[in-house]
This record gives structure tokens, sequence and C-alpha cells, in this order.
């Protein structure tokens, strides 16, 4: 979906608050097990599912910096083991959006699957750093239009891509 020109603030009531962070026991990051963020990245990555990964395979081909930030501390201890810089917790919180380098980032890849969770990522990150180009994804055409709202210049909408993939499939199979 391509972003308006001048896309409107978000209208909708401020996203609630997040969890709170989980603690060393539970988390890598606070228990030094995890590399920290570089001092600059370009990118923060959201997620680190297939989407994410992806993500990143792209950005070590280019040797772009950025950070992952994983609520899920098994895979944010199998992404450190990978050499990669990651922060543990919930991207809905501002000061691990921090941690992860945002303030300083050009570009937020928020590849959750959590259509929700994607919308406030977007309000609490366009907080932290307004300047930041957001990408997002989505399950609904409906909540694209409103990540649109929210500041993402790119989204990814899954009905969309299914729905060209069976296209594609019946105009082969006829």
């Amino acid at each position: 979906m391509d972003a308006p020109a001048d896309p409107q603030p978000p209208t909708a009531a401020a996203p609630a608050p997040p969890p709170p962070r989980a603690d060393s026991a539970d988390c890598p990051a606070a228990g030094g097990v995890v590399p920290a963020a570089p001092p600059q990245v370009a990118v923060v990555i959201v997620g680190f599912g297939l989407p994410g990964r992806f993500v990143a395979e792209v950005l070590d081909a280019r040797k772009v910096a950025y950070c992952v930030l994983e609520r899920n501390p098994s895979n944010a201890r199998s992404i450190a083991a990978c050499k990669k810089p990651v922060v543990c917790g919930d991207a809905r919180d501002p000061n691990l959006l921090r941690e992860a380098g945002l303030e300083g980032a050009q570009f937020l890849a928020v590849t959750l699957p959590d259509e929700k969770t994607v919308l406030e990522v977007l309000a609490v990150a366009k907080q932290v750093n307004p300047n930041v180009r957001m990408m997002a994804r989505c399950n609904y055409t409906s909540t694209g239009i409103k990540a649109e709202r929210a500041g993402a210049f790119a989204v990814v909408v899954e009905e969309q891509i299914v729905a060209l993939e069976f296209a594609k499939l019946m105009g082969n199979s006829l």
C-alpha cells in the first residue's frame, strides 16, 4: 500500500501501557547475555520471526547496522548466539525502543503478527523518533490503512499477498 502524501496523525486514543519489562531471570538483555545495540543503528527490527529474519538478511548482505527488539527471551538468546545486536522486551516500551537505537535510526520494521501491537508500536515509535521511516506488517487491509495513518510509509498486508497468489495460481492453472 502506498502511504498518502501527507499522512494524518492517528486519532485513536493513546495505546495501553506496555506490560512490565522482563527481569534478568527472564530476559537475557537485563543480565548482559545479549550483545548491546551498536552505538548507531540505521534500522530497528521489531520481532524476529520469519519476516524479521528476512529483513535482517537483507541488512546483513548490505552491511547495514541494525538492532532487533524481541519479546521472547528464548528467541533473544538465539539471536545473541548469532552475534546479532538484540534488546529483549516489549517494543511498546519507549525506553526499550531507545535502547535499541530508535532515536538515531532511519527505519523501523515492525514485523509482528499481532495487528493491535503493531499499531501501538507505531504510535510509541513516532513519539521516540518523529522522523523514523516506519514499515508495518498487518493481516487486513483495514488495519493497513490504520498503520498508514499512524505514519507507516510502507505496509505489508497479508490478505492482499494471499489474494494475489491465489489469482496467480488460478491464472496459471487455467
